[in-house]
């Protein structure tokens, strides 16, 4: 998949459904312009990595370095979660949670 793809994956899940979206405050929070492959620790499997498309972060609690990634695996086809972990360097992926809106209402 390309970041235009990935994106648009996004963009017509929440077309499709602009009044679930809407409670979300999702101008709340960084969009990156296009997704970017991010590697991740994988929670499951200990000492190892899990490359995904990293589609927004929380803003907030990044700083902190704690806040919330929201992710997507081409692979599984689902989107999820990761969470940044202070003094380290890659975020840990928490779980899969299905579409997009789904995995935002988990946040």
């Amino acid at each position: 998949m390309t970041p235009q793809q990935v994106k648009a994956l996004v963009d017509q899940e929440i077309a499709r459904d602009p009044q679930r979206a809407q409670p979300l405050e999702l101008d709340s929070y960084c969009r990156p312009a296009l997704p970017a492959l991010t590697t991740f620790k994988d929670s499951w499997h200990e000492n190892r990595d899990i490359t995904l498309w990293s589609i927004l972060k929380d803003d907030l609690r990044a700083a902190l370095g704690n806040g919330y990634e929201v992710v997507y695996s081409e692979e599984e086809g689902l989107f999820g979660l990761a969470v940044g972990v202070k003094d380290q360097e890659k975020a840990v992926l928490v779980g899969f949670y299905g579409s997009f809106l789904e995995t935002m209402e988990a946040m």
